[in-house]
């Protein structure tokens, strides 16, 4: 399957708790069958045990200004604290890391 990113992308969670898993399955192919009716879209369904809600997870291309270089190196380094942040251990870890990240960005 190849993914067209000329359109939005949206994820779906379906909450399933409580529910067998016939009735899950029944649940979650009326949702892809709902939604497999949009071509201008694709929607991803993950199943969940928290409530059901969706998410735009790309805008899609045609729908986008271009991106200067300003933003994608803004995108790139939020990504970069973002990785730090969550796999950091320990205060001191993350300060390191950020301490880093900050000296190479002065360095380049």
């Amino acid at each position: 399957m190849e993914i067209n990113l000329e359109n939005p992308i949206f994820a779906l969670y379906v909450n399933i708790n409580n529910l067998t898993n016939s009735k899950a399955e029944v649940l979650l192919s009326k949702y892809s069958e709902n939604f497999g009716k949009y071509k201008n879209i694709t929607t991803w369904i993950f199943p969940s045990k928290e409530d059901t809600r969706i998410e735009l997870i790309w805008s899609g291309s045609k729908y986008q200004k271009p991106i200067d270089s300003n933003t994608k190196n803004l995108v790139e380094h939020v990504n970069k604290v973002l990785d730090l942040l969550s796999n950091g251990t320990t205060d001191g870890a993350i300060k390191a890391g950020l301490r880093d990240l900050q000296l190479s960005k002065i360095l380049d």
